[in-house]
């Protein structure tokens, strides 16, 4: 049914989609626009906004290709500025790629989205190399009381800051050992919520499997972990199935039902020098469900990088506990599974983070620290323990 046209600025960031029918006749279908509080999409009944990620090129095309999926088009062209190029590459402006722009921005959509109660909501972010962004405001409100960015990859890091209409209002350099305590000391509030999202893992891309009926699943799997202190006893049996149950009912996720849903595995307990091979053996699990349960041919993985365990020297040293799990997310639409991955990388609210509390406390144990944890946080929260552990031993 005709073609997808898709129309870049270069002078700002937006994008034009039209769509061209077999007769020429053309229609503006969708609009892409970068704004201070995330991507917006506007479509002719429907308008929605998206949290900018580091990847930004991958979630604008997989946002086209969803469309063009949706009306059925032979095929998608791109343009750029006012050469018809009739390209088969996405090209995007320069103020697409604006690390700092798109950092506040997400921070921004953490903010105004979080389902919390509180008087000041104060949403941060992480993007790769270090680089942190803030947004702190009133509930009631929808512009800032001030917003913060960090580039922690220079020495010392480069810090600015910004007054609710969006002005640069301090530029410095200064070296700062932990953002969230710096940016703790700025505001002026007695009662806050911070909520915390790193992107560094959000793109999850899926594997595409064809099936019979000439429909495509969509297929990934992402790792979170439960941390607790090792004191030394078996470790508790984990009530799996109950788990698994409370997770996703916590984070709004369907359970599998014709290759479409969220499917949760459990691993078992084990000391965290154990991490790696109780990482292959859970992936094992999931490649046999993916495999023989639901006839699939492959999946991708976040959560499990073998490069980022190999760094770690794991001392004898096993204070802490781990348990493994893996969210199995299977879609049939590129929509629907990014919908499922915002879910479990944005984790429950603070109500279904209480409801999970009070699980792991009477029938796990008390010992635990943290829950639904990268890999990235296990490692440092180990890394920073046998710190203390070293600076506190007797000389």
């Amino acid at each position: 049914m005709g073609l997808l046209e898709v129309y870049s600025n270069p002078e700002k960031p937006e994008i034009l989609c039209s769509l061209i029918d077999d007769k020429g006749n053309r229609k503006e279908i969708m609009l892409i626009k970068l704004q201070d509080n995330g991507v917006h999409i506007y479509k002719t009944e429907e308008h929605y906004i998206l949290p900018p990620i580091p990847q930004i090129d991958s979630l604008i095309k997989d946002v086209i290709e969803e469309v063009a999926e949706e009306l059925k088009v032979d095929s998608i062209v791109y343009n750029y500025g006012n050469i018809d190029t009739n390209s088969e590459t996405l090209r995007l402006s320069k103020e697409w790629f604006d690390m700092e722009r798109l950092a506040l921005a997400s921070s921004k959509h953490v903010a105004l989205s979080s389902d919390v109660n509180s008087r000041v909501i104060v949403g941060v972010v992480r993007f790769p190399n270090n680089a942190y962004a803030a947004t702190v405001l009133r509930s009631e409100d929808s512009f800032p009381i001030l917003q913060i960015f960090i580039d922690m990859s220079y020495n010392p890091p480069i810090i600015k800051k910004y007054n609710e209409l969006g002005q640069v209002v301090e530029s410095r350099r200064e070296n700062i050992e932990n953002f969230e305590d710096y940016l703790k000391s700025l505001i002026n509030e007695e009662e806050y919520t911070l909520i915390y999202r790193e992107f560094v893992e959000y793109n999850l891309l899926p594997a595409e499997n064809p099936i019979q009926n000439g429909k495509t699943i969509y297929a990934g799997c992402i790792f979170k972990y439960l941390i607790g202190f090792n004191v030394g006893k078996k470790p508790s049996s984990v009530k799996k199935h109950k788990l698994a149950i409370l997770l996703r009912a916590i984070m709004y996720l369907d359970r599998i039902s014709n290759n479409i849903g969220v499917d949760v595995i459990i691993g078992n307990p084990s000391p965290i020098s154990y991490l790696p091979l109780s990482i292959d053996k859970l992936k094992n699990k999931v490649e046999s469900k993916v495999t023989k349960k639901h006839g699939l041919s492959s999946i991708h993985y976040s959560g499990v990088s073998s490069d980022v365990v190999k760094d770690v020297n794991f001392t004898s040293k096993d204070i802490l506990s781990i348990i493994p799990i893996a969210f199995i997310i299977l879609a049939d639409s590129k929509k629907k599974f990014e919908e499922y991955v915002e879910r479990i990388i944005n984790g429950p609210t603070a109500d279904g983070l209480d409801l999970l509390d009070e699980y792991v406390r009477q029938n796990l144990s008390n010992n635990f620290i943290a829950y639904l944890a990268n890999l990235e946080e296990v490692l440092i929260l180990y890394n920073d323990i046998i710190q203390d552990l070293e600076d506190n031993e007797p000389k």
